[in-house]
């Protein structure tokens, strides 16, 4: 669809807002509330220097909400994928807050995170942006100025962005609040590859095929072979950025 069409559909959206608001109140109360995942938020693997230095911001995807270790996380599988496949050591920085969204990165994390240097700054943000009904206006200037801020923070970084899933794979929402959810989800995600492509931030392809065992036990987020796929296609996609073919600017360098 067309970012017309899929703002169009998400105006339509809020004709739908009672039903979200009577199922949303259902899910939650029938939900699981799971904390993050324990253990290190850095860590550095052993190969070959100079290192290469990754920063990993995000919701509770980055903070491990689901599995029991942050060593089967988003993060940590980014930097397992990148050691395995270029032999180098790789030190990483998980800085993952349940339920935060883009205005809340931007404001209250960013300006507290080190600065480095990191070779790569990784972004996954969205989804609570999407099921809180933030309007798409509110969605692009966040995300736009969240970018911002990370790329004046982390100038020599390549910056990358996760596109998210469709509302439509999560198990543990109704149909009908899962389709309603889906049309703004997917206008988020056009608006900020749009917003990518002009501010110079790669962007992961969304995955259209869900595993059956992609899903914690809350059915929502991320199990640890997810992240496991989702950290291998990241690393995929950030090998390609010139500054990870260049000499190490990071702490191992």
């Amino acid at each position: 669809m067309s970012t017309l069409s899929l703002r169009l559909a998400a105006l339509g959206s809020w004709v739908l807002l009672p039903v979200y608001v009577f199922q949303g109140i259902g899910v939650r109360l029938r939900s699981r509330r799971l904390p993050p995942a324990i253990g290190p938020v850095r860590a550095r693997l052993g190969g070959a220097e100079p290192a290469v230095s990754i920063l990993v911001v995000g919701d509770s995807s980055v903070a491990g909400t689901g599995i029991a270790r942050t060593e089967h996380g988003y993060a940590h599988q980014i930097a397992a994928s990148l050691a395995a496949t270029t032999g180098r050591a790789v030190a990483y920085r998980a800085a993952g807050f349940p339920s935060a969204t883009a205005g809340q990165l931007r404001d209250a994390v960013v300006p507290n995170l080190e600065r480095g240097p990191f070779d790569a700054v990784v972004l996954a943000v969205g989804i609570n942006d999407a099921k809180n009904w933030h309007t798409a206006r509110r969605w692009k200037r966040e995300f736009g100025t969240l970018v911002y801020a990370l790329k004046a923070r982390y100038p020599e970084a390549a910056v990358l962005w996760s596109q998210n899933m469709s509302f439509k794979n999560v198990p543990m929402l109704p149909k009908a609040l899962a389709a309603t959810l889906a049309t703004r989800g997917d206008l988020f995600n056009a608006i900020a590859t749009q917003l990518c492509r002009e501010r110079g931030v790669a962007v992961l392809p969304r995955f259209t095929t869900i595993a059956p065992d992609a899903f914690a036990v809350d059915g929502f987020h991320p199990s640890e072979a997810a992240n496991r796929a989702w950290g291998e296609a990241t690393a995929a996609l950030l090998l390609k950025s010139d500054a990870l073919t260049q000499p190490g600017t990071g702490p191992g360098a």
